[in-house]
């Protein structure tokens, strides 16, 4: 049924610059839009990383393509409907 701003899970993999990785949720309203950005990267301003929609399960698998330096990012999913998620990002060469 989904939750009103609830607390949703946000799930990412090791990545390399500049390649693609797949970032799940879950915990989101069903069909809920949803944007995924990295907090605080381009001089203090959030980056949107990609976006996307829910299933009707309030799941998404998206694959995003991760053009920032080597670092620790906090990502953050923010769903239209007042979900939202964090998680850490590690980009980083193998």
């Amino acid at each position: 049924t989904g939750l009103s701003g609830s607390t949703a899970d946000l799930i990412v993999n090791f990545v390399e610059p500049g390649s693609d990785t797949t970032i799940w949720g879950a915990g989101f309203r069903p069909n809920e839009v949803v944007e995924i950005v990295a907090v605080g990267v381009l001089a203090g301003e959030d980056r949107i990383i990609v976006g996307g929609q829910a299933n009707e399960f309030g799941a998404f698998q998206m694959l995003a393509n991760i053009d920032l330096d080597i670092g620790i990012y906090t990502l953050m999913a923010i769903g239209d409907q007042e979900s939202e998620a964090t998680a850490v990002m590690l980009v980083a060469e193998k």
